[in-house]
């Protein structure tokens, strides 16, 4: 796996994983702001296929179509889900956002679930990242 990406890390094991967290401490504790971004490559399981008006003579099948752009639009569109934003392309909504998150992560963390939780009275309602980035940006906007 490859892991180093501009000021981004891929973290392929449970060593990755560590000396990530030990770097978070190292950051969060001089007063900085993190942000993280996550992207999951995506496994495509309906291929599209383009088919021309002309029908082939022999099968009587459409013949497939496929052009130089559409591939090169697809390299494009894979590229730019991977891609690790510099620190300088952040804009300061982005940051906000993320030390919001962080902030939620560490008021609303649960030491029985080891997690972000919400605790409403008896029960704890497990917090996702997805659950405190939205609630991030309501707290921005």
């Amino acid at each position: 796996h490859e892991k180093g990406s501009g000021l981004g890390t891929q973290l392929a094991s449970t060593r990755d994983w560590e000396e990530f967290l030990k770097e978070y401490n190292c950051i969060t504790s001089n007063k900085k702001v993190l942000v993280i971004i996550i992207t999951m490559k995506k496994k495509l399981t309906n291929k599209r296929i383009h088919f021309s008006d002309e029908d082939d003579e022999e099968t009587g099948k459409k013949k497939k179509k496929s052009t130089s752009d559409d591939r090169n639009k697809r390299n494009k569109e894979k590229t730019s889900l991977n891609q690790i934003p510099k620190e300088k392309n952040i804009n300061e909504e982005d940051a906000e956002i993320a030390k919001n998150v962080m902030e939620l992560h560490s008021k609303w963390y649960c030491n029985e679930h080891e997690r972000s939780c919400y605790v409403d009275l008896t029960r704890h309602i497990i917090l996702t990242t997805n659950h405190l980035s939205t609630w991030a940006r309501s707290i921005v906007s």
